[in-house]
């Protein structure tokens, strides 16, 4: 889902593992759906905010 919100493609353009987080920013659903990453955090750097 994240990768086609990013590029329109299925092909995986970035690493999220179970237990990640990203925030992205939708611009646009229609005529094209565009979106950008804000931020990326992996399940590790999550568990050390807890």
């Amino acid at each position: 889902m994240v990768s086609r919100l990013l590029t329109g493609s299925v092909a995986p353009v970035i690493a999220l593992k179970k237990g990640g987080l990203c925030k992205l920013t939708v611009e646009s659903f229609k005529p094209v759906c565009r979106a950008t990453l804000e931020w990326l955090l992996t399940p590790g750097q999550l568990a050390k905010i807890a």
